[in-house]
């Protein structure tokens, strides 16, 4: 028994042993896997928040390759020292650890009241109370025995006498026998009772780590999706964000365009009220009509080309048909009044060309007084047609600002989601891993105890020789000895 729990407590000092080591090496593994995780994270976050133009970018990482050779250089050394540490912390444990565990294995040999899951102890107690016992008998066997062998002169002369004292012998041995029965059966119906409760703890044990792997996986499954979702979402998030990035180009484009339009059609009216000032000097009724006709055509192509223009801004090199920004139906249908206008322009042209000078000089009155008001009309059309896109191209560019905010704040409270997510998801699956070792552990303990239970038919109570009694050599006595043995 000595030699069975040497060897049980040398296994349990190795098992402990291996279990700090799989610990620390778990602990490091987990430790690089946040490292690496965290990393990406920061990454995440300043390319989303922190850089706001490629050249900050590039600058940055100009900078981090110049001191990536001395950086690379710090971090073997420190790898290095951490090592060591950790080698020498870890020896240091276990060192430590064995004192202890070397102590409380003392303590708990010396301490007899404590349960015992081998009862060694109560084996030992049972053992030495038989060992009384057994003595007691042989010392009342003996005395009796010798009493009358004495009292006899060595000479039994009542043999009824000592057939009853043979009896009482042979009874004495057989009620010690059946009691040493007794004890084994009982001994072999709770080994194999505690057999039976360590192989249904093992199996009950290796289940429950197999359950805890499957639900580990489901869980590890289904934050895997929660994360990705997150992550889709935040993918649209930089779609969309660059999508209103274009749309704000664009945007800008047009109201430069516009502006640039404006400011020519402003020097275009510059230029042809001082031609139609030159033309005030002219003499001919009709060469002034003619002329007059001419500076109308041109101002009307001005204006048609630019309706055309701005017709153009929503289709200038854009792919995606959803980018129409702006509506420029109106815009059409000013272009359609300019058109019209422009051929009756052109019809009176070829009335003026056909007139004779006195009929000039009478048309000439009425045909300015009509070409007056109709370039007040198609200057209000313009104008108006410049403060409406205006206002379209100002809304437009504050809802993408707005919008450009919000995606902003949607994707940083992503991030955070994101980040949220994968720590719990870490400490799930950490509890779960926890969990599956404890029950390995378990299950790998009961099967030790298994291997080191003792057979149960193993009685260490039969080994212990029957007594033998001391008597005066005499004939009689031997015969009594012999059927005794």
């Amino acid at each position: 028994m000595a030699l069975s729990s040497y060897w049980v407590a040398q296994q349990r000092k190795d098992l402990a042993e291996k279990a700090i080591v799989a610990k620390r090496e778990k602990e490091a593994v987990r430790v690089q896997k946040c490292k690496a995780t965290d990393s990406y994270h920061k990454d995440v976050a300043l390319k989303t928040s922190k850089y706001k133009s490629l050249e900050e970018a590039r600058g940055l990482k100009s900078a981090r390759c110049n001191e990536e050779s001395s950086v690379k250089e710090n971090i073997k050394q420190l790898a290095k020292e951490k090592l060591e540490n950790r080698r020498r912390r870890l020896a240091y444990i276990l060192s430590v650890e064995n004192d202890l565990y070397m102590k409380e294995l003392k303590e708990f040999q010396d301490d007899h009241q404590e349960a015992d899951p081998w009862n060694i102890s109560k084996l030992k107690e049972q053992i030495s109370d038989l060992q009384k016992k057994r003595k007691e008998s042989e010392q009342t066997i003996q005395k009796k025995y010798m009493h009358e062998a004495f009292s006899s002169n060595i000479d039994f002369k009542n043999k009824g006498e000592d057939k009853q004292l043979q009896l009482e012998v042979s009874e004495a041995w057989q009620k010690r026998k059946e009691e040493l029965e007794k004890l084994n059966l009982e001994k072999r119906a709770k080994e194999i009772e505690r057999m039976k409760a360590l192989e249904l703890g093992q199996l009950k044990a290796i289940q429950e780590a197999k359950d805890i792997e499957k639900a580990q996986v489901e869980e590890q499954r289904k934050w895997s999706e929660i994360i990705q979702q997150k992550m889709d979402e935040f993918s649209d998030a930089e779609k969309k964000t660059k999508r209103l990035k274009l749309e704000k180009i664009i945007l800008s484009k047009n109201l430069e365009t516009l502006l640039t339009l404006q400011h020519r059609r402003t020097s275009v009216i510059d230029l042809k009220k001082k031609a139609l000032q030159r033309l005030q000097t002219m003499w001919q009724a009709k060469e002034k009509l003619r002329r007059i006709q001419v500076e109308v055509l041109h101002s009307l192509d001005f204006d048609h080309k630019q309706t055309i223009s701005i017709m153009a801004f929503n289709g200038s090199g854009i792919e995606d048909p959803t980018l129409a920004l702006l509506d420029l139906d109106f815009v059409g249908d000013i272009r359609k009044k300019l058109e019209g206008q422009y051929a009756l322009e052109r019809e009176r042209k070829e009335e003026i060309q056909s007139l004779y000078d006195e009929e000039a000089e009478k048309l000439l009155k009425k045909q300015l007084e009509q070409w007056s008001l109709e370039s007040i009309a198609r200057d209000e059309l313009m104008n108006d047609l410049y403060k409406t896109l205006g206002q379209q191209i100002h809304a437009k560019l504050e809802l993408n600002i707005a919008q450009e905010r919000e995606l902003f704040l949607n994707k940083e409270s992503y991030l955070k989601e994101i980040d949220d997510a994968s720590k719990q998801a870490k400490d799930s699956l950490k509890n779960l891993a926890e969990q599956q070792e404890y029950h390995l552990l378990c299950a790998k303990k009961m099967n030790d105890e298994l291997l080191f239970q003792p057979m149960p038919h193993a009685d260490p109570l039969r080994s212990t020789a029957k007594p033998t009694m001391s008597r005066p050599s005499s004939s009689r006595g031997e015969s009594t000895l012999l059927s005794l043995s």
